[in-house]
């Protein structure tokens, strides 16, 4: 296994614990919603302390391809956000037209982040393959 870049070790040190207050935020804005009924800008404000942590990874992956130097490094990070991109702006495509037409439950938004998320990892490690 090749060693990691310096920007690879600074967007690991700056994922991991952002992504550690994101699973917080979770459950945290769950517990409270389920053991009591808040209410006006303490519910709005407890509905969006997940997703504070999630916009933060999205600026921290940019500053990864802004810090790192290997530019084949950087365009296998773009050509798998790439990929990213377009797997889940089709699913989204393909999810909504089925629920369109009530052939599928209704999903919250928020999966789609989280299937973005599946998908570059899925295609960062395609990539990883076919670049060996």
């Amino acid at each position: 296994m090749r060693p990691r870049s310096p920007a690879e070790r600074r967007y690991h040190r700056r994922l991991f614990p952002v992504a550690g207050l994101y699973v917080v935020g979770i459950f945290a804005a769950t517990w409270v919603f389920r053991h009591g009924r808040p209410e006006g800008a303490v519910a709005v404000a407890l509905a969006m302390l997940p997703a504070i942590p999630m916009l933060a990874m999205i600026g921290i992956v940019g500053l990864y391809l802004k810090d790192e130097s290997d530019e084949f490094l950087r365009m296998r990070v773009v050509q798998a956000l790439l990929w990213a991109i377009g797997l889940t702006l089709a699913g989204c495509t393909v999810w909504g037209f089925l629920d369109n037409y009530d052939v599928v439950a209704r999903l919250s938004l928020f999966y789609v982040v989280v299937g973005f998320c599946v998908a570059f990892g899925f295609c960062s490690c395609l990539l990883a393959l076919r670049y060996r």
